[in-house]
Order: structure tokens, then sequence, then C-alpha cells
């Protein structure tokens, strides 16, 4: 039935040009996947003539996002300008709001968005390549998955308080200063914070609740002083970076 949102002409093209804000919020489904919206065997819907902006998601008895939720909605000339991920939910699933091509990832969400307070974890490549400037996470947030928002155009960001994990490659290759960490968090990955080029930066605390620290965790960020909070430092093996294995082997540093 809500297919026939977006399928107005025939079952092949989701063309629907005047439906601009669509809130399932209040809706529950049993198996909400990538073909709740769209059909299966639509793999390239022409979606030039939609101009949904707002879309708020079905909730869903897993209260799991699943992967490729929105990304038929994907095209070179048009994007959702604003998603909401009602209450609830407690993970978004790996490429939740991107789709991998062969061409790279596709990014499927605009420029705003709304997570829940109930979410408790960040799949892998979530929002990798989606075209926003700033997110707020919730406070519940225990995980962030690898790759989970490489590409994207994060200038600064706020981790809650209860945040254990920042997996590999997390916010690689985005300008970020100014870090300050939570003091629950135990692990950050392997060039999690890593950039392409030399960045100068001051200060960086590393709370006494860290335990690891990935090889090339903060390549190319050229610190002042990092300071050690705890009695004794995290683990930080040597290893090869995750992006390129011609920047040899080395630790967090």
């Amino acid at each position: 039935i809500l297919q026939k949102f977006f399928y107005t002409v025939n079952e092949y093209s989701a063309t629907n040009k005047y439906l601009k804000t669509l809130d399932l919020g209040a809706v529950t489904c049993k198996n909400f996947s990538s073909n709740f919206l769209f059909k299966a065997t639509d793999s390239y819907p022409y979606s030039t003539n939609l101009v949904l902006e707002n879309l708020t998601l079905p909730l869903n008895e897993t209260k799991i996002v699943p992967s490729l939720v929105i990304s038929k909605l994907s095209s070179s000339q048009y994007s959702l300008k604003k998603v909401i991920v009602p209450e609830g939910y407690e993970k978004l699933d790996k490429q939740c709001f991107s789709e991998k091509s062969p061409w790279g990832y596709t990014p499927v969400l605009g420029k705003t968005f709304s997570l829940p307070s109930t979410l408790l974890e960040i799949g892998d490549d979530a929002f990798r390549g989606c075209d926003f400037s700033e997110i707020t996470l919730p406070e519940k947030l225990k995980t962030i998955g690898k790759y989970a928002f490489t590409n994207t155009g994060l200038t600064s960001i706020t981790f809650p308080e209860n945040l254990d994990k920042i997996d590999d490659g997390a916010f690689y290759g985005l300008n970020i200063t100014n870090l300050v960490f939570n003091e629950k968090l135990r692990f950050i990955g392997n060039s999690a914070f890593a950039l392409t080029s030399e960045q100068t930066e001051t200060v960086l605390m590393i709370p006494a609740s860290v335990k690891y620290i990935g090889p090339f965790a903060f390549n190319f960020r050229q610190y002042q002083d990092v300071y050690f909070q705890g009695t004794k430092a995290p683990l930080m093996p040597v290893g090869k970076a995750i992006f390129y294995s011609d920047w040899g082997e080395g630790t967090a540093f």
C-alpha cells in the first residue's frame, strides 16, 4: 500500500510529483526492509520527478533500521532534505543511509536528520558519503561502526557520555578539530580520525577509560601535546592502516 505513494504512474517509476512530506512514525511493521517502500524488482527507479523532502520512517518490531532502507530514493538529481528516525529504534544497520555501488557510496540522506534518544548502535557505513555537516548523537549511543561517517561533511562532533566504541575509520578524512572524548570511551579503532594530509592541532586528552587505540587512529594530526589521563596508557599496537597500505606500519600517532 505504501508503495502507491511513490508509484503513481506505473509499477516501475517512482514519480509522485506532489508529495513533499510523508510521516510514517505511527506505523509499526513486522518486517520492515528496503523493499517496504519500493519494489524489489525496481533496482533503479526513475525518481527525477519526486519532490519528497521530509520522511519519517515507520517503526520496526526488530527495533533496527534495515540496510539500504531508502537507497532507491537516491539519484543524481534528487535527494531528501530531512529523514526522521522515530523513537523506539535501537540500531541503524550497516549501509543504512548509503548504498555501495561499483562507483562508490551513493548518499541518500539530505542535509538534516533526527535520531531517536533510544538509539544504541550506528552500524558500519551507515552514513558513509552522505551530504550533511552536523549531527546530534543520542546520549544512550554506545557504538559507532566502521566507516560510519566517512566522506560526510562533518566539521564538529560531540560524543555522548555513554559511548563505548568508535570503530575503524569511523571519522576518517573529516576535518574535525578540537576532539573531546567522553569519559566512558573504551575503544578507538584503526584510522578512526586519520586525515589525508597534515594538520597542526594543539592538545588531545585521552580519558582514563580508553583501553585501546588502533594503528593510525590520529594519522596526520600533528598534536603539540597528547595527555593520557589514566595511570596507564592504553594499548597502541603497531599495524597497517585500513585505507592505505603504502603508509607502511605505525601506531596511533
